[in-house]
């Protein structure tokens, strides 16, 4: 299909390749596409219009979409938090996800997190690592033999500079 989600994913690497101009275009022309005809874009392709512009680079416009589309659908906040990971952006990313903490994807979100922290190293508040810890806690309740969580708490710890609690 010309407009599928694999087909733009394509286009936007296309864009990103061939410069600035080629992506205004694109930005411009996927922007038109959600509301051909009038039509209001459901949450769902706002969430896949976001990933599709963020491929492309175009950061601003993407977070643009994933936040539309949490306000349609809060069951996309996922997406959103995704997002705000891959760019870094640990604390929003925590605001985001204390509304969507929940047994059924706390391993998600401690993942999230980890890979978060490992892949733009910062200073971590007390406040957002406090939070992170009742995270690593309720996934420990709710996988107590989950390995991996421990060792992502662990790294977590060293990270922020609590070698001891990490043993």
């Amino acid at each position: 299909a010309p407009n599928s989600l694999a087909v733009q994913k394509i286009r936007a690497i296309d864009a990103k390749m061939e410069g600035e101009r080629a992506l205004k275009v694109f930005e411009k022309s996927l922007l038109e596409s959600l509301t051909t005809g009038g039509r209001k874009p459901s949450g769902l392709q706002r969430a896949q219009a976001g990933e599709v512009l963020e491929i492309a680079g175009l950061y601003d416009a993407a977070e643009t979409q994933y936040r539309g589309a949490v306000a349609q659908d809060q069951k996309l906040g996922l997406a959103l938090a995704s997002f705000l990971s891959r760019q870094g952006k640990l604390s929003e990313f925590v605001d985001v996800c204390r509304d969507l903490a929940s047994e059924a994807n706390i391993r998600i979100l401690c993942g999230l997190v980890y890979n978060t922290v490992i892949s733009h190293p910062q200073e971590i508040s007390a406040e957002n690592m406090r939070q992170i810890g009742e995270w690593f806690a309720m996934a420990k309740r709710k996988f107590p033999q989950d390995v991996s969580l421990r060792m992502l708490e662990a790294l977590l710890l060293d990270q922020d500079g609590k070698t001891a609690e990490a043993v």
